[in-house]
C-alpha cells in the first residue's frame, strides 16, 4: 500500500536519509519549506520536498528508492502533492532542472503536462581527459594565486563579494572542512596585492556522501555526479575569467584524474561562452517545467 501525507520537519526521522545533506540543513534552518513523505507497505520509501514562495510552490527535490522505482509510486505521490498545494492556495508549481542530466525528473514533467521553458542558466558536466588538447592550455595565467595562499583580510573580501553577487556560500564558510576543501583547490586572479577575479572549486570526492549536493542548495542535478564542482566565477576585469579558466584547465590536467566528472552552473552570459570555446565542452541549458494548479479544478466536477 502506497501512501503520501505531509510530515513535519519535526517528524522526519525516517525520511532524512532520503534527503541530501546540504538540503537538509538549508530546509530545517529555513522557514518555507514541506515536506511529502512517501510510504510503501508502511516503510519510508521516497520523500518530496517543497520550498514555498509567494503563490508558487517550488519543487526542490523528489527521490524513490531504487528498489521502488518504475511501479508508479512516484506518479501517484505527486499526484497527491499537487492537489494539496491547489487546496492550500497556490497557483503553480515549478521544476529546475537539466533534462540531460536528471531524466527522471524531465520524464515527470512530461507526464504530468508541465510547461517548459528554458532558463538563462547553464550546466557543465564534463571527464578532465576531454579538455586535454583544448585552448585554454594554450594560454599562459598571469596573477594566479591560490585562494589558501592569501591572507584572510583579502579572503573575506572576496567571500563578501561574493555574497554581493547573490550566492550563498554560508554553508562553506561556516563548516571549517568545506573552507579549508575550497580555499585548498579555488583560484584568485590578482593584479598587485588586489584581487580582481576569482574562481570557487569544490573537491566533491572528499565529501560525505550525502552532502554531495553542490552549492547553493542546488538539487538538479545530482551532486553525487560530481568530483569536481565549479561554484562560483567572478571577475572586475574582463581578461580575468581567461586567465582562471586557463589555470584550472591546467590543473585539471596535472593535478585530477582523467576520467574524473568536473561541474559547474553559470548564468548564460560571457562565460558561458568563453568556457565553450576554450575548454571545448557544450553546456547544457536548464530547463524550468511549471504546472498551473487552476487545471485541476476540472477533476472537482
Amino acid at each position: 500500500m502506497v501512501q503520501t501525507g505531509q510530515i513535519s520537519a519535526d517528524n522526519l526521522d525516517v525520511f532524512m536519509p532520503l534527503i541530501p545533506g546540504i538540503l537538509q540543513a538549508q530546509a530545517l534552518e529555513e522557514e518555507g519549506f514541506r515536506f511529502y513523505g512517501i510510504s510503501v507497505d508502511d516503510e519510508a520509501a521516497g520523500i518530496i520536498v517543497i520550498r514555498e514562495r509567494a503563490d508558487t510552490a517550488d519543487i526542490r527535490f523528489m527521490y524513490l528508492l531504487p528498489a521502488r522505482r518504475r511501479m508508479g509510486y512516484m506518479d501517484q505521490a505527486l499526484s497527491t502533492v499537487l492537489f494539496d498545494l491547489h487546496r492550500d492556495g497556490f497557483t503553480r508549481v515549478i521544476v529546475n532542472y537539466v533534462p540531460s542530466e536528471y531524466e527522471a525528473v524531465a520524464h515527470i514533467c512530461d507526464r504530468f503536462s508541465f510547461v517548459k521553458h528554458k532558463t538563462d542558466r547553464a550546466f557543465f558536466r564534463f571527464r578532465a581527459a576531454q579538455i586535454r588538447k583544448c585552448k585554454a592550455v594554450t594560454y599562459v595565467p598571469q596573477g594566479i594565486m591560490k585562494l589558501r595562499a592569501l591572507p584572510d583580510r583579502i579572503k573575506q573580501e572576496l567571500y563578501k563579494r561574493v555574497d554581493t553577487r547573490g550566492y550563498d556560500i554560508s554553508h562553506i564558510i561556516g563548516n571549517s572542512d568545506l573552507r579549508n576543501n575550497v580555499e585548498e583547490h579555488s583560484l584568485v586572479y590578482m593584479e598587485g596585492d588586489k584581487p580582481m577575479g576569482l574562481m570557487l572549486v569544490q573537491d566533491m570526492k572528499t565529501l560525505p556522501a550525502g552532502d554531495r549536493s553542490g552549492a547553493f542548495g542546488i538539487i538538479f542535478p545530482e551532486g553525487a555526479s560530481a568530483d569536481i564542482a565549479l561554484i562560483y566565477i567572478g571577475s572586475t576585469q574582463v581578461k580575468a575569467p581567461l586567465y582562471l579558466v586557463s589555470a584550472l584547465a591546467r590543473d585539471i590536467l596535472t593535478v585530477y584524474e582523467e576520467n574524473e566528472f568536473i561541474t559547474g552552473y553559470f548564468p548564460e552570459s560571457h562565460l558561458t561562452k568563453l568556457l565553450e570555446g576554450t575548454l571545448g565542452v557544450q553546456a547544457m541549458r536548464e530547463m524550468t517545467g511549471e504546472f498551473i494548479l487552476d487545471s485541476l479544478e476540472s477533476y472537482y466536477e
